[in-house]
């Protein structure tokens, strides 16, 4: 599984798994379009992927060296 933050071992908050929930669709987001489009920062972005990527909500695809992230549903 990828690490994407290093600074913090809590969990993430409810609100930001649902704030990403909302935004994951079929098409592909990258992790600055996650943070500009939730408001909120790049390690509580991180944390919350990181959740849902382990949880099997959430795919990452990386494509010309891009990761772009899914909703798995």
């Amino acid at each position: 599984m990828p690490k994407l933050t290093y600074f913090n071992s809590l969990p993430p908050k409810k609100e930001y798994l649902e704030a990403l929930r909302e935004i994951l669709s079929s098409q592909g987001v990258t992790m600055s379009q996650l943070q500009s489009r939730s408001g909120l920062t790049k390690t509580q972005v991180g944390c919350a992927l990181e959740v849902m990527l382990r949880d099997g909500e959430a795919r990452r695809a990386q494509e010309k060296g891009k990761y772009f992230y899914f909703s798995a549903s």
